[in-house]
């Protein structure tokens, strides 16, 4: 949709991914200084990641709002508190969700749960060390707080909505009956569950903004984001329909980190996803979906060999394409230019091994 700028992103891909490693690595090193005092295991689940997109998305939005590597320190707590909101979601997730890995074995449950209270106090303590070590206006710190404080009721949303998308909670008519109901649940569900990947640059964009220019003349790019994809397709909708279309996939799961460790789990627990919608026509979905055993290796190829001839992935494709577009769109009418680092963490939106895999 931008042919001038495909180019250059297509250069710049060798300098992002340096940037990654670099940032990321930056990222573990300081979260070891300040690791979770009352927990190893907490500590690990955060580590253990070679790439914090978020954190990178909190960083580029702090360079393209005018802030300087000398300054990015003051500001890695808060990158890092970030971040802890996706993953003290993933310890509640694998329990929720009944992940194998967790269900499976002796006290994993026990141990879940202690992480994600861990890394809840592990936030809340990284969040006030940065607000008393920060030269940002008071103002400003509160309204920092704030804000992750919404991303955490956010959170907590998202998980309740999913529990109305699963047939387990809801009957099953109403998600087929009713497309409308579906879709505007689904959407919420999405975009409560992964806020913080839509919100991490536009807070590291409006610290930076008013480090240069004071709070008067803070700009209020979340709330600027709110409005504009109104109607638009936020990162935080896309990424889930192509994380949900991957609960599909053969070795699509990220070692030690992802939480989807079981294939079909989302259709093991009942969840009405988009390619699980796609396919509530088929008798084999349905009845699968009603009893939860995915386990049948036939019935497993027989989803695949479907999510390919109905061309689920190709929609979700052009609906992440288009999502792109809207970021694009977006980050031009903040900052007036384009920004090759910032463009970049919405990649997965055009490129990843989900849309690869299902070739």
């Amino acid at each position: 949709m931008n042919p001038e700028l495909d180019p250059q992103l297509n250069a710049f891909k060798g300098e992002y991914w340096r940037t990654m490693g670099k940032v990321s690595a930056g990222l573990n090193i300081f979260a070891t200084q300040y690791a979770c005092a009352k927990s190893d295991s907490a500590t690990r689940r955060y580590t253990q990641k070679r790439c914090h997109l978020i954190g990178l998305k909190f960083y580029a939005g702090y360079l393209a709002g005018g802030g300087t590597e000398v300054r990015w320190e003051d500001h890695q707590l808060l990158a890092i508190a970030l971040e802890l909101v996706m993953t003290s979601a993933y310890a509640a997730n694998q329990i929720l969700d009944h992940k194998k890995a967790v269900w499976d074995a002796p006290g994993g449950i026990e141990q879940a749960l202690l992480d994600y209270l861990f890394l809840q106090t592990w936030q809340s303590d990284l969040i006030e060390r940065w607000t008393s070590l920060s030269q940002l206006d008071e103002q400003y710190t509160k309204r920092v707080k704030w804000l992750m404080s919404q991303l955490a009721e956010k959170m907590t949303l998202g998980f309740g909505v999913e529990r109305e998308l699963s047939v387990r909670h809801r009957p099953l008519n109403q998600m087929t009956s009713s497309r409308f109901w579906w879709a505007q649940r689904y959407q919420e569900r999405n975009t409560s569950l992964n806020l913080v990947y839509d919100w991490a640059p536009l807070i590291g964009h409006d610290i930076a903004r008013t480090e240069v220019r004071g709070y008067e003349e803070r700009l209020d790019t979340v709330g600027h984001h709110y409005d504009f994809f109104g109607n638009c397709i936020p990162f935080s909708h896309s990424m889930q329909v192509i994380n949900d279309i991957a609960d599909f996939l053969p070795n699509a799961c990220d070692l030690g980190v992802k939480v989807y460790q079981d294939r079909f789990a989302d259709v093991r627990n009942g969840l009405v996803t988009y390619p699980v919608h796609e396919l509530l026509d088929v008798p084999q979905m349905v009845e699968v979906l009603r009893d939860g055993d995915v386990e049948n290796s036939g019935w497993q190829d027989y989803m695949i060999k479907l999510v390919k001839e109905r061309g689920i992935m190709d929609k979700a494709k052009e609906q992440c394409e288009r999502s792109w577009y809207h970021h694009l769109t977006f980050w031009k009418w903040i900052l007036r230019r384009h920004d090759l680092l910032l463009l970049s963490t919405y990649s997965m939106l055009r490129h990843n091994k989900y849309f690869k895999s299902i070739e």
